[in-house]
């Protein structure tokens, strides 16, 4: 619509959905391709797993739609990607997508989104596998359903010395590790693949917040849903993992140690147990000597955790009066 006096310009119709079998698009994300900040094309999820590409190039509305042709379901267009799990059950996405730097030597863009969702009756019972992806648009759709070009990536929770404390026999896990399913996959060959996915392993878990991208790195929640009511609604994990190929980052990103600081001694994992409730998105700050992601919670608490900074610091950090 034009803001200066609500008239539509353009309306653009997936075609999924109906009355019977409703649908909801999601927040959308807009993409400027050349950087002369006009943008040129805009992503958002829906409810059936679809990622969909609008195409928004020139300057004529009629050039405007669905950016990949139809394809047998979609009649009036059809998706970057369809999100299934291993069972071929449509996973539903209702975070906003986040976009990333595609892979080296490459053009295009990463695409990057969690799924599940948390606000329709049944929700928090549901124990269908959800996923994270990584989606690498190199404006062609990725047809197949079965993942087949996509790596696999593995989470494996263990139970480390986190902060000097020691956690005993029968304690939670309380650290994630991402490693690929087939180590020969790494590095990603991106002449026969089209990204990653990694599926969330525990029964219900699930993302239902946006990811963020700091100097490559993606940063993301999970729930875990519960019906305890002294657990706040559920609780998660919070996982920081290299945007590109979805894998554990070669240096440590988590102040392990409690010194406050993120330095080698630390040790490198890819995720921290959430202990304030359920958290949509942290807010990812950078500083100087370390970074650092606040988790506000369902608790009524706020989490800290300490984060490898983010490449170089841009700008003036600070200041002093020399004279008056």
């Amino acid at each position: 619509m034009r803001l200066s006096d609500g008239a539509l310009i353009k309306r653009i119709d997936t075609g999924i959905g109906s009355v019977a079998e409703p649908n909801g698009l999601g927040t959308p994300t807009l993409y400027d391709a050349n950087g002369d900040e006009v943008y040129d094309a805009v992503y958002a999820p829906d409810m059936r797993g679809n990622v969909w590409k609008f195409s928004l190039a020139g300057s004529d509305p009629s050039a405007w739609g669905i950016a990949f042709a139809p394809a047998s379901g979609f009649s009036n267009g059809a998706p970057l990607f369809q999100a299934r799990n291993g069972s071929g059950v449509a996973q539903p996405i209702s975070a906003r997508i986040e976009l990333a730097s595609p892979p080296v030597g490459k053009s295009g863009i990463m695409v990057l989104f969690g799924t599940g969702r948390f606000f329709a009756v049944g929700d928090n019972t549901d124990s269908t596998v959800q996923s994270f992806y990584g989606i690498w648009d190199n404006g062609t759709r990725v047809a197949e359903t079965d993942r087949s070009t996509l790596v696999k990536l593995n989470i494996t929770e263990s139970r480390i010395e986190f902060r000097g404390v020691t956690p005993g026999p029968g304690d939670l896990t309380n650290a994630r590790n991402v490693t690929p399913d087939k180590p020969s996959e790494m590095p990603i060959d991106w002449t026969i693949k089209r990204g990653w996915f990694m599926d969330l392993p525990t029964s219900g878990e699930r993302v239902i917040g946006a990811a963020s991208v700091r100097d490559n790195r993606v940063i993301f929640t999970t729930l875990e849903p519960s019906v305890d009511p002294c657990v706040f609604g559920g609780t998660g994990w919070l996982m920081e993992v290299d945007a590109t190929t979805g894998t554990k980052l070669p240096y440590a990103v988590f102040d392990t140690s409690g010194d406050k600081l993120v330095t080698a001694a630390d040790l490198d994992i890819s995720g921290v147990r959430i202990g304030v409730g359920m958290v949509k998105r942290p807010l990812v700050i950078q500083g100087s000597p370390v970074a650092a992601k606040f988790l506000s919670g369902t608790t009524g608490e706020i989490q800290v955790e300490r984060n490898r900074t983010f490449g170089a610091p841009l700008g003036r950090e600070s200041w002093r009066e020399l004279r008056r």
